[in-house]
């Protein structure tokens, strides 16, 4: 009945030092402009350092210790709690949009690639519709030494085969790329029942959830009863201080783990329900938002 409650409190606190660095990296990179390489150095110069340890020393900011700090939700407020995330006890770094903002950021750019050299929102994800291997930007100049970007087959352009693909010029590829999207989008009367059966089997989870909250509430009023007891006992001298406090302790960890729990169960299936009905207006103008998207979220 209790396996979730915490044997031990814990205290968090943020780094005064790092933490306005910290919060400068999430706004930066939200902003689409950098790389985390490039981040990593722009703090670093501005003193960001990583945190001793006993056995290691603290040094600049590097690249991959950023990313892992970009995708921590900690900076948003969350703690990791024995397998799920709960509202933690700190005030949170960054706000929950701007977070999820440099997550797509990052997942857009999963393959690592520059977006300085030949930037484009589309590159690494294209491919040759002959011979199958990945598209790359060119900007062949024309005779009047004017550039204009293409797309170009990489074994072509390698001589790795004898793909016989023409270039094509980016603007062209985006324009078939709207299409595609335009082409999958959800006709209304199937977003119309997929939405109603989702939102069926949402309830009957959310009914099951009813129940957990009631148990919940009764524990919760249990272990109010017994902190009671406990006061009135030590009042009483009928137990020591110190094992006083230590029960204590644990009461008030517990109390507050259960209202966090019961918090969880007021806020997520209504969430889940908004979510899920903002993903299926998306699905059902898929051509529409993409078209609108920032790159992105194109790349996305």
């Amino acid at each position: 009945m209790a396996s979730w409650l915490p044997s031990r409190s814990f205290t968090v606190e943020l780094d005064e030092e790092r933490a306005p660095l910290m919060k400068a990296a999430f706004d930066l990179y939200a902003t689409g402009q950098w790389t985390v390489n490039e981040l990593a150095q722009h703090l670093a110069l501005r003193g960001l350092t990583t945190r001793a340890t006993p056995k290691i020393p603290s040094k600049p900011m590097d690249k991959g210790t950023l990313n892992k700090l970009l995708v921590h939700p900690y900076y948003m407020g969350v703690m990791k709690f024995q397998g799920a995330y709960l509202p933690g006890k700190h005030e949170p770094l960054v706000d929950r949009e701007t977070w999820q903002k440099v997550q797509d950021i990052l997942a857009s750019r999963v393959n690592g690639e520059s977006h300085r050299s030949h930037p484009h929102f589309l590159k690494s994800t294209v491919y040759c519709g002959t011979c199958g291997a990945r598209l790359i930007i060119e900007y062949p100049k024309s005779r009047s030494g004017v550039r204009y970007p293409y797309f170009t087959c990489a074994a072509r352009h390698n001589k790795r085969n004898d793909c016989k693909q023409r270039s094509v010029l980016i603007e062209e590829v985006e324009r078939q790329i709207e299409v595609l999207y335009a082409d999958i989008s959800f006709a209304p009367e199937v977003r119309q029942q997929l939405e109603d059966w989702l939102m069926e089997e949402i309830q009957k989870t959310a009914d099951e959830s009813a129940v957990e909250r009631k148990g919940l509430e009764l524990e919760k009023d249990k272990l109010e009863r017994r902190q009671r007891k406990l006061l009135e006992a030590h009042y009483d001298d009928a137990i020591p201080l110190s094992l006083s406090k230590e029960e204590q302790t644990f009461l008030a960890d517990s109390l507050d783990a259960i209202d966090r729990q019961l918090e969880l169960h007021d806020t997520h299936y209504g969430e889940l329900k908004e979510k899920l009905s903002k993903a299926l207006e998306i699905m059902e103008g898929c051509g529409e938002t993409y078209r609108t998207a920032p790159e992105h979220i194109k790349r996305i």
